[in-house]
């Protein structure tokens, strides 16, 4: 819980930083070269975390720790028939 907790704090983080530039950056300036390859590093960076880090981390707890295995119907064991 606590690893799948923060990596939900960490990406609620990149995703403000990104708000946060967008706000100082003034509108309408020429982008940069550097400045594309950043960006696109970074937005790399934050899509793997959002749609890879994140969901594992809560499958490893959802499997682990609160036991929601695909053997199990709600809160009884599956039967085979």
């Amino acid at each position: 819980m606590v690893a799948f907790t923060t990596s939900c704090i960490v990406l609620a983080l990149l995703v403000g930083g990104i708000v946060l530039y967008g706000k100082r950056r003034p509108a309408g300036s020429p982008l940069t070269w550097g400045e594309a390859m950043a960006a696109s590093v970074y937005i790399f960076f934050v899509l793997f975390w959002a749609y890879g880090v994140v969901p594992h981390l809560f499958l490893a707890w959802a499997d682990n720790e609160l036991k929601w295995r695909p053997d199990k119907l709600f809160l009884l064991p599956r039967t085979k028939t």
